[in-house]
């Protein structure tokens, strides 16, 4: 339903964004289903709602970095000085990774109330191992956004 055997979206998700901050750029649940190959018994309801979530973390992670590049007149993350790789903004493609990440965490654990036999489980696919990559995944994109490294020591 999500996804057909050839990696596209299917037609109900192919046109559908959502609507981001301002700030920020809007999500394509198309990309987010081609790039993280999101099973195909979810459907766009899920994928939607679990998106806006990801974007509600991510956001909340970023809201003090977006206040210092908005006071340093910077209305966009488009905006924020970044190096353009194919035409678009790095930090703009770490964001959309960070919220893609995140959501696909999320996702993963939609896997353990699907009903499987065990011979068809593949916990390489769904095992709490895979959900802390990609939580380790969209938090590397996050400190790579803000010019931080993986990994520091901060005072308060």
């Amino acid at each position: 339903m999500s996804l057909s055997f050839a990696g596209s979206p299917a037609p109900d998700v192919a046109e559908l964004k959502l609507v981001n901050d301002p700030f920020y750029p809007d999500i394509d649940m198309a990309t987010f289903q081609t790039l993280y190959r999101i099973p195909a018994e979810y459907g766009p309801d899920l994928i939607e709602h679990q998106l806006a979530l990801a974007i509600t973390r991510v956001n909340d992670s970023l809201a003090f970095w977006q206040i210092d590049q908005v006071e340093s007149g910077y209305p966009t993350l488009g905006d924020v000085p970044a190096q353009q790789i194919n035409g678009e903004s790095a930090k703009v493609q770490q964001y959309r990774r960070a919220v893609f990440c995140e959501c696909k965490a999320e996702i993963l654990k939609e896997f353990e109330t699907a009903e499987r036999k065990p011979v068809a489980e593949n916990l390489a696919k769904t095992g709490e191992e895979t959900e802390d990559k990609y939580r380790t995944f969209a938090n590397h994109a996050i400190r790579q956004m803000c010019s931080l490294r993986r990994i520091g020591v901060h005072t308060v």
